[in-house]
């Protein structure tokens, strides 16, 4: 009793494992830990979704400058993102007098 598959579905199957080992190869010799190496292996295993999945994962864009993050962790820091900028146009007295007029309230 052979399982009988369609060629489509056998041709779709065999170009995603093969797009699988190329990109398990990539993997391997990339510099990510083991535990992420193992976990985008076991997921490069399934077929078509393996490789969506992992294109889509590894192509997360990657994280901002430390000067465009958060620094307190609760609000934008706008004012020292801007520094540099507000300080050469010569605007930066009048926003700290607006801030700290904003925070006595």
């Amino acid at each position: 009793m052979a399982l009988e598959l369609s060629t489509p579905i056998v041709v779709v199957a065999v170009l995603s494992w093969l797009l699988s080992a190329y990109l398990m190869v990539r993997l391997w010799r990339g510099a990510d830990t083991l535990g992420i190496k193992c976990g985008l292996s076991l997921l490069l295993l399934v077929p078509v979704v393996g490789p969506l999945l992992y294109g889509w994962i590894q192509n997360f864009p990657a994280s901002s400058d430390a000067d465009l993050m958060d620094q307190r962790g609760f609000s934008n820091d706008v004012l020292s993102r801007w520094r540099n900028r507000l300080e050469q146009r010569g605007k930066l007295p009048q926003l700290v007098q607006y801030w700290r007029k904003g925070r006595r309230k």
